[in-house]
């Protein structure tokens, strides 16, 4: 955008239209009423509440520099829109809409067709090794990288290598920069073997020129690490993503912000690899997290002892320390010992929460740790569970119902992270405590071996699943009656886990006793019961009695008629699975009816062109054509044919 003057005043109505932050219908009614009144049209769009003050003051600026031939009607329009988008002021709209400009597939083609022009001139004056055109090289591969051509961008990088080491040596600090752009993409495009070599001569050059103490050489090192992670090297990668971590620690220091990225990163690194779990002492971890010296703890242990309690509930109460940071090390302590986050990664997160007075859970969220698909919700509910276990063993001693209650939540928490180890650990706990407290054939025993049920069917372990769930149906029978709702549970559990073990007729039998049950409770056309006939008919599949699964179809879909709006996409893919066993079958003119009203549902929750209906169009149509309804046939297949054009899959 050229940056012109006009000539001309530009009104503002005319540049609050082309940015669209007035409607057309707002300037005649504000010119209007301005004149009714004698007041400005900005003032009375404003009053109107046509546009607000920002809106206003933006305008009356970029009227102002129009006028000065600071910019052009192009650029004025383009950064008015942009500040009433993003609530900016005008100056940095100007600012964003120009980034924006630079960042346009337009903008990198032209600059590397200049980067390109220039490269070959200074070949024709210098020759194509002169040391000036490597910078050139660099930023062409970058536009190459940006664009997604990878192979342009490294033989510009190579290029660019190549005529640094010409010009100044192996071993001349310039090398690094064409290094490292080499390596990024190398990881990028996962050519593990060829990004190798590469860092470990960048380290070796940042170690020669600047110290192994360097931020340089501690980018190296994560470089390297990241090679090495990639390549299955963990326990090299975690050494120099280390190294890069105590570099930095040494430079800013621990509770510096620039160490919050490298945290994140060693975060990331930990929770996609797991750790073990660790046993720490309460002690050590304050004293590693520098909250506590060493001769304060030992004063701290030696009273925990006489008084004969533990040193965590000592210090609770102590002077030397607050007890919130307490409670933190301690939920620090039980994270660590079931192996949810690192020991190091815990302390450090501990010494963010003393600093900053903030809890745990928010320490760890702030430097980005976020184990296997733990969410932050989850994090601050495992915490507050972990919370609540260390204060109810207190209060309540270590076999009370209530720390068994926590247990079993504990384990909840643990189950939805797929860490199986630390909920069974904490599940097995509970029923231990509820089978000491109310007997082994009380129904509060029952939910905590449903759970132990649960957990072992999901890792496939059946022996031990199918053990917990008779254990589960012997006292919910007894305790709650045959017909209740959490034996329908058991049952369709039991189902679940026969069909697994490739015992269909004993899978259907359960699957039966559990539809009996819930249909009693609900009624026969409860969508409760959706799910339940959905496994019934798979059964009856696995069985080699397709037929006999049509009616649980048939009834699925009745009951998604009655209470659904518009028939959800669930019933379509049942009438697809319909129409498949009716063509199995050879009974076309039944499997047409099935794909066209599936084709009706489709249709209805996407749109008639949508690639999703594609499958089903061709399905019926190939039906129909064996039926010989040709023109029906033809036009079906007209329309996949353009569904497949349209969409790129022809």
């Amino acid at each position: 955008m050229a940056e012109t003057r006009t000539g001309t005043r530009k009104r503002i109505g005319d540049l609050l239209l082309k940015a669209g932050v007035i409607k057309p219908e707002h300037l005649p009614a504000g010119l209007a009423e301005a004149d009714k009144f004698q007041l400005r049209l900005g003032e009375m769009l404003v009053m109107l509440r046509f546009m607000s003050t920002e809106d206003l003051s933006n305008v009356l600026q970029a009227q102002q520099m129009l006028d000065n031939g600071q910019i052009d009607e192009e650029l004025a329009v383009a950064a008015l829109k942009q500040a009433s988008e993003e609530k900016l002021e005008f100056e940095d709209a100007i600012d964003r809409v120009k980034q924006l400009e630079s960042s346009s597939l337009e903008f990198k083609k032209n600059r590397i067709n200049k980067l390109l022009s220039e490269i070959s001139e200074k070949e024709r004056s210098s020759g194509a090794l002169h040391r000036d055109i490597a910078p050139s090289c660099l930023e062409l591969g970058d536009l190459f990288e940006q664009m997604a051509q990878d192979e342009d961008a490294e033989k510009q990088f190579k290029r660019a290598f190549l005529i640094t080491e010409n010009s100044y040596g192996k071993t001349n600090l310039k090398l690094a920069v064409p290094l490292a752009r080499l390596i990024d993409l190398n990881l990028l495009q996962m050519k593990f073997a060829d990004a190798e070599p590469l860092a470990w001569r960048l380290i070796q050059i940042c170690q020669e020129h600047l110290g192994a103490d360097d931020i340089e050489t501690a980018k190296a090192f994560h470089r390297l690490a990241r090679v090495l992670e990639n390549s299955g090297r963990l326990v090299e990668a975690e050494q120099f993503y280390l190294s890069a971590l105590r570099v930095k620690e040494k430079k800013y220091g621990p509770d510096h912000p620039e160490m919050i990225d490298q945290l994140r990163q060693m975060a990331s690194f930990w929770s996609k690899q797991g750790r073990k779990a660790e046993k720490k002492r309460i002690g050590d971890i304050l004293v590693e997290a520098g909250l506590l010296n060493a001769a304060q703890m030992q004063e701290a242990a030696q009273s925990a002892q006489k008084l004969g309690i533990p040193l965590g509930q000592y210090l609770l109460t102590s002077d030397a320390i607050d007890a919130e940071v307490v409670r933190a090390g301690l939920q620090a302590q039980l994270l660590i010992g079931d192996g949810v986050v690192p020991a190091e990664l815990a302390i450090k997160a501990l010494r963010i929460c003393a600093k900053q007075n903030i809890a745990l859970d928010e320490a760890l969220e702030h430097i980005g740790w976020q184990p296997e698909t733990l969410s932050t919700t989850e994090l601050k509910t495992l915490i507050g569970d972990a919370d609540s276990l260390i204060t109810a063993e207190r209060t309540l001693g270590t076999n009370h119902c209530g720390v068994a209650i926590i247990c079993m939540r504990l384990g909840d928490s643990y189950m939805s992270q797929n860490r199986y180890v630390e909920a069974e650990t904490n599940y097995k706990r509970a029923v231990g405590i509820l089978e000491k407290f109310f007997g082994p054939k009380d129904i509060e025993v029952a939910q905590g071996l449903f759970k132990l049920a649960e957990l072992f069917a999901k890792q496939n372990k059946h022996v031990e699943a199918e053990s917990y769930i008779w254990r589960t149906l012997e006292i919910q029978q007894k305790g709650l009656g045959a017909d209740h709702i959490d034996v329908a549970t058991t049952l369709e559990l039991l189902a679940d886990l026969k069909s697994k073990q490739s015992n269909p007729e004993q899978a259907e039998m359960f699957f039966k006793s559990a539809l009996a049950i819930k249909e009693k409770l609900y009624g026969a056309e409860s969508l409760k019961l959706v799910s339940l006939l959905e496994k019934a008919a798979d059964i009856y599949g696995r069985l080699d009695k397709s037929e006999e699964s049509v009616p649980y179809y048939v009834r699925m879909v009745k009951i998604k008629q009655k209470h659904g709006e518009k028939q959800p996409l669930e019933a379509a893919k049942l009438l697809d699975k319909l129409g498949k066993h009716y063509e199995k079958k050879g009974e076309l003119e039944s499997a047409c009816a099935q794909f066209e009203l599936a084709l009706e549902i489709y249709e209805a929750n996407y749109s008639p062109e949508h690639p999703e209906i594609l499958p089903t169009l061709e399905r019926c149509a190939a039906i129909l054509r064996k039926l010989e309804k040709l023109n029906e046939a033809e036009n079906l297949e007209a329309r996949a044919g353009k569904i497949r054009s349209s969409s790129g899959q022809a």
